[in-house]
């Protein structure tokens, strides 16, 4: 291609065009994941569920018209055994299919992200936790609720032991929200057939007048005392949290494995702390709310952290249904820790089945189909350069550098189909999708520049 010891760019231009209309069938631009569009959407009339999250992906992508191509003159030029080439790709373009999915998810009835309420009918409750026929909290309540607990910081933080114990809240809150958010199951737990609802008012209300908290003798919506949810509820959360890190593990997620695994810890290591520094061991006594206050300041008091082995242990222990004379047991002995009681095992065992069941559910659940078409992007004006040094000891060219700049493109997709109110928010919504667009453009680019690398040094090797 050497002429008069400069380059023929004429012919160079005609070369990489030929070269890139032979290469650019052998372009594969894989097929991305789904995407989340949307949580808990209302689903049309043709979809068997009523309620679903929905995701998106493209498929079957397609760079197109890729050799037309003109050589930019003001780039290309020789420099000792250096080739410098600028171009542009005159009319590519991508097409592609995309798919948009729904899968089943359970509507959520409890205020996961703020205080853990009972949401009422306009949040879906026939899908959600029952209420037992307790009167949902109010408007009211929940305001007077919210300030007594804003309230109520200071002076734990104030106190010798609440640093620590508002610090291990804020540490795994965002775990046990995922829980909740995540399992059904645990929420209809937590709503305990009202017994919830009722315990938050005798809270409210005892630290207001100064009165027991947790009466020994009231029995709730689900016949059990303050004590008795309480402790089933830290198991509850507990081992929420130990199928998710289970999950996780099985996924090949270590740093979520650990996060799940030390929020179950630290629910169990609360409920050990309370029984032992404000009971008897087994439960906690009776108290006022001056006197957890005075628990919380008493500089004796201590916080029993739960160790992993230990906690395994109790997991252990549960599952030992033959005998209470077994390894386990064995094993909690040996290091002083406590021996679970007969219910606590059968407790525990039931939540690790229904769990581990509900996740299994989740995961099984097939995703319908709610729309397919196609999309169009316009490339026009999609710039490369590329620079190639002569190597004398291979007399060969190597690539040196190579950059692609696409123009700022948007994806023509085809909704004239799509009807009903979802519609909308999927427009909505894919009108943001910056992160993926930013993912697709860095793989059209990896890919043409892959090309444009491979035609290049075909095209400017000595005939």
């Amino acid at each position: 291609m050497k002429k008069n010891n400069t380059y023929d760019w004429k012919s160079l231009e005609a070369k990489l065009s030929d070269g890139l209309e032979k290469a650019h069938k052998s372009i594969q631009l894989k097929d991305t994941p789904f995407y989340p569009l949307a949580f808990h959407a209302e689903m049309p009339e043709n979809i068997q569920f009523n309620n679903g999250h929905l995701s998106f992906r493209f498929k079957d992508l397609a760079l197109n018209s890729i050799s037309h191509i003109s050589l930019n003159p003001k780039l290309c030029k020789r420099e000792g055994n250096q080739l410098h080439i600028g171009l542009r790709l005159d009319g590519i373009s991508l097409s592609s299919k995309y798919e948009i999915n729904a899968k089943h998810a359970n509507k959520i009835n409890l205020d996961t992200g703020g205080n853990m309420r009972e949401l009422d009918e306009s949040y879906a409750r026939a899908a959600g936790a029952p209420n037992g026929g307790i009167e949902p909290l109010s408007p009211t309540e929940i305001d007077a609720m919210v300030t007594q607990a804003r309230a109520q910081k200071d002076p734990i933080q104030g106190t010798v032991h609440g640093p620590k114990l508002m610090s291990t809240y804020n540490e795994h809150s965002e775990s046990y929200n995922t829980g909740f958010v995540t399992s059904a199951n645990l929420r209809n737990l937590w709503a305990a057939g009202g017994a919830t609802t009722q315990m938050s008012r005798d809270t409210h209300d005892s630290l207001g007048n100064d009165n027991v908290v947790n009466s020994p003798t009231k029995l709730y919506a689900n016949d059990l005392t303050y004590n008795l949810n309480a402790a089933s509820q830290q198991t509850n959360v507990a081992i929420a949290m130990r199928i998710l890190a289970i999950k996780a593990k099985k996924d090949g997620n270590a740093a979520l494995e650990t996060k799940y695994n030390n929020a179950a810890i630290a629910a169990a290591s609360f409920q050990e702390t309370v029984n032992h520094e404000a009971g008897d061991g087994k439960e906690p006594a009776p108290l006022t709310g001056g006197q957890v206050y005075g628990k919380l300041n008493d500089p004796g008091a201590q916080f029993r952290s739960v160790s992993t082995v230990q906690f395994l242990n109790m997991l252990d222990q549960a599952n030992d249904e033959d005998t209470k004379d077994g390894g386990a047991d064995e094993e909690a002995l040996q290091n002083g820790w406590r021996i679970l009681r007969e219910d606590e095992r059968k407790m525990i065992r039931e939540r690790m089945f229904l769990f581990q069941e509900e996740l299994l559910t989740i995961e099984a659940a097939e995703p319908e189909l709610l729309w397919a078409g196609n999309c169009y992007a316009e490339l026009k004006g999609t710039e490369a350069s590329i620079i190639l040094a002569f190597n004398e000891q291979s007399a060969a060219w190597d690539i040196t550098h190579t950059e692609v700049k696409l123009p700022a493109f948007s994806l023509e997709v085809d909704d004239s189909f799509w009807t009903g109110k979802i519609a909308e928010l999927v427009r909505e919504r894919l009108a943001n999708i910056h992160f993926v667009k930013s993912l697709l453009q860095s793989k059209i680019q990896s890919s043409i520049q892959n090309l444009l690398e491979q035609v290049a040094v075909q095209s400017v090797s000595v005939a």
